[in-house]
């Protein structure tokens, strides 16, 4: 009888340990197409005219790749940027970005929530996220050949202000 109740107290405690949510979280899934991004991961940088821009993506795991920007005037950074890339059970894969001034101080315009774009046209090395519903930037176009790394930040016709050209950085 002993032997049977404990047999029971342990069934008992492993169908609640099953139906009890996993102390670290949800699985997450890998989308295929984030493995196809792993070409942005690196530290890219643009160097002149008294300027320093440098963007680094960590590389795609799971359902996720997260980059940031740090932006430098005369030796001085004025901006900060944080970026993600997620698969999206709806919208697929998703770009999304928060602006930060010095001192790490989010940008007013961004108080409702990151700025987000899903993905619009993918292709070998080309990666393109589009929200039609802003104006400017209305799509990002990341671009890469080589060790060069172009970032164009588009208009609702196409038009885009100077493209960024990013070199990386060994």
């Amino acid at each position: 009888m002993k032997n049977m109740q404990t047999t029971l107290s342990l069934i008992s405690l492993l169908l609640c340990l099953g139906a009890t949510p996993s102390l670290s979280g949800p699985v997450a899934r890998e989308d295929p197409l984030m493995k196809n991004l792993d070409w942005m991961r690196g530290r890219w940088v643009v160097q002149d005219e008294g300027q320093y821009i440098e963007e680094t993506w960590g590389p795609a795991r799971e359902d996720a790749m997260v980059g940031v920007l740090r932006w430098a005037r005369k030796g001085h950074v004025w901006l900060y940027e944080l970026m993600s890339i997620e698969a999206h059970e709806e919208l697929g894969l998703v770009f999304r970005l928060r602006h930060f001034k010095r001192g790490l101080e989010p940008w007013k315009s961004e108080t409702e929530g990151p700025l987000t774009y899903p993905l619009h046209d993918f292709s070998a090395n080309r990666v393109v996220f589009e929200n039609p519903e802003r104006d400017s930037p209305r799509r990002f176009v990341y671009e890469r050949e080589g060790d060069t790394l172009t970032i164009r930040l588009e208009g609702p016709e196409g038009e885009d202000d100077s493209p960024f050209v990013f070199r990386l950085d060994p």
